[in-house]
């Protein structure tokens, strides 16, 4: 069956699903944000196929979410370091590690913690929703328009 493209869509929910919409790219970005660079560590870490990998990191490269950095002088060595606007994304992450947290929880807890770089405190996510003149806006009180 063929995937649907939603890049051409108006609704930025689903192009976005369009580039990072499969799990394995997810998992791919959760693992470069913790550090893992090489295509070997993503395997391993993962136990993900060489195929998908393959995809998945060139998917990312394209879209300039990750950038392939030659390890060695010979150049056939690279790792795959998280661009700015692959950083962008780090929110996303941090929403899914909450929401499977709070209702899918683990019988141990996750390897992923996210560190305050300042103090080396350990930061939990909180999402906030502002109105454009500056208020907090609680979820109870919004309303979601598909136009």
């Amino acid at each position: 069956m063929k995937k649907t493209s939603f890049k051409k869509t108006r609704c930025p929910i689903a192009r976005t699903l369009d580039i990072l919409g499969e799990w394995w790219t997810i998992l791919i970005l959760r693992e470069a944000f913790e550090g893992s660079r090489q295509f070997g560590e993503f395997q391993k870490n993962l136990n993900i196929p060489k195929n998908i990998l393959t995809e998945r990191l060139g998917k990312l490269v394209k879209h300039r979410i990750l950038r392939p950095t030659s390890l060695n002088v010979g150049g056939k060595r690279f790792g795959y370091f998280v661009t700015d606007k692959g950083n962008d994304i780090l929110p996303i992450i941090a929403a899914l590690r909450y929401w499977g947290k709070k209702y899918v929880p683990a019988d141990s807890p996750s390897g992923l913690k996210f560190i305050d770089r300042r103090d080396g405190s350990q930061v939990e996510f909180r999402m906030e929703l502002i109105s454009e003149s500056g208020r907090h806006v609680p979820f109870s009180q919004l309303t979601v328009l598909s136009k």
